[in-house]
């Protein structure tokens, strides 16, 4: 999440890339929110 917030440009030359890494920003978050912890250590091991 460090890493794409410092991005200086979210408009590359393909859209789908943006839309890409921000979907998996939202369901990581979403997972932080909603699964907590022990969702995220499931989801790494897996």
């Amino acid at each position: 999440m460090l890493e794409v917030s410092s991005f200086t440009d979210w408009y590359p030359k393909h859209f789908l890339d943006v839309a890409e890494m921000t979907t998996a920003l939202v369901l990581f978050r979403w997972s932080l929110a909603f699964g907590g912890l022990n969702l995220l250590r499931l989801i790494s091991d897996g």
